[in-house]
């Protein structure tokens, strides 16, 4: 009896040592530079997004938060390298719903696991697509896309920015809604997927207005259709794909940031927020606004929620078109 009360004793000792440790690390961090990772070529979007959330960040906390730039293999070679970071909150990954929600149904074998790997820490942004078409196309909503794709079986063509992205999977799922034959044609990047749409090489695609809303002003593309649930406050005039008559039909893409699993829940927590301060700051809301993103942010446990209802959601949609990658 008194043997396990001393045990008892000493391992509660030895919590409240551990407990101590962490403590004492929390307080002091961050002590060096901060590692952000984002999974794509710089200059994008993605990488706007993740340099104005670094700059503010850095100037709060008073210590350089780093835009590292891995892109690669749709965001699996920057996933991996964060996935293999010491698990101690100096690597944050910048992670989408291709990376944390897509990409395990995508591919066989994934050098990262979602569960196993990383430890949520906020979402930041949402971002819906438009359906967006060269100017030259014989359509202008929806339901005449639609019926050109009927009556021209595969010779319609949608762009994406790769296989399995989520421009990939919205024009697959509006072809399967509708029950018509289209040609996917994946491109490496935004830039040259606008430049043949333009053209009339590629008919739509779905993407963020940011990338587009110089050429929809300058009439070289034209916007259809919203494919969010209800239509965008600065573009009232333009109906959403579920308007045509494809309820619940959604397309975009969403932000958020991730470290390393097993890092103390104390630094989790500081860097959430530290995140949310900034993304809760007028002028950082004024500057991801202005390039058509909502503004999302929340506790760890929500990111965790969102991660494991989009991999479900895209599950579904994956069955049924039948994309598997490599």
């Amino acid at each position: 009896m008194f043997r396990k009360s001393l045990l008892y004793v000493v391992m509660g000792l030895f919590t409240l040592q551990a407990n101590f440790r962490v403590e004492v690390v929390a307080q002091s961090y961050p002590s060096r530079p901060i590692r952000f990772i984002v999974p794509y070529p710089p200059g994008g979007t993605t990488d706007i997004i993740a340099r104005i959330v670094a700059q503010r960040m850095s100037e709060n906390i008073g210590k350089p938060v780093v835009v590292d730039n891995r892109p690669g293999a749709n965001t699996i070679v920057g996933s991996e390298l964060a996935a293999r970071a010491a698990a101690d909150g100096y690597t944050m990954l910048l992670g989408t719903s291709s990376t944390l929600s897509i990409n395990p149904h995508l591919y066989r074998q994934l050098p990262y696991d979602v569960a196993r790997d990383f430890a949520p820490v906020t979402q930041i942004s949402a971002h819906s697509y438009f359906l967006v078409a060269g100017a030259s196309l014989a359509a202008n909503t929806v339901q005449e896309l639609i019926a050109l794709a009927r009556v021209k079986p595969n010779q319609l063509s949608y762009a994406s920015t790769g296989n399995g992205s989520t421009a990939h999977f919205g024009g697959a799922l509006l072809g399967l809604m509708a029950g018509v034959k289209m040609t996917h044609v994946p491109y490496k990047g935004n830039a040259p997927t606008i430049v043949d749409l333009m053209s009339g090489q590629v008919h739509f695609t779905f993407t963020g207005l940011s990338s587009v809303a110089p050429f929809v002003k300058n009439g070289k593309l034209k916007l259809i259709a919203f494919a969010a649930d209800r239509r965008m406050i600065a573009y009232p005039d333009i109906p959403t794909v579920a308007e045509a008559g494809f309820p619940g039909f959604r397309s975009g893409t969403w932000f958020s940031v991730v470290t390393r699993s097993r890092t103390a829940r104390p630094i989790i927590h500081r860097l959430n927020q530290e995140i949310v301060t900034v993304l809760k700051t007028p002028d950082t809301r004024e500057r991801l606004e202005a390039l058509g993103y909502e503004l999302v942010f929340g506790t760890p446990e929500a990111l965790q929620d969102l991660i494991q209802q989009e991999s479900k959601r895209f599950f579904q949609v994956q069955k049924e078109i039948k994309i598997q990658l490599e």
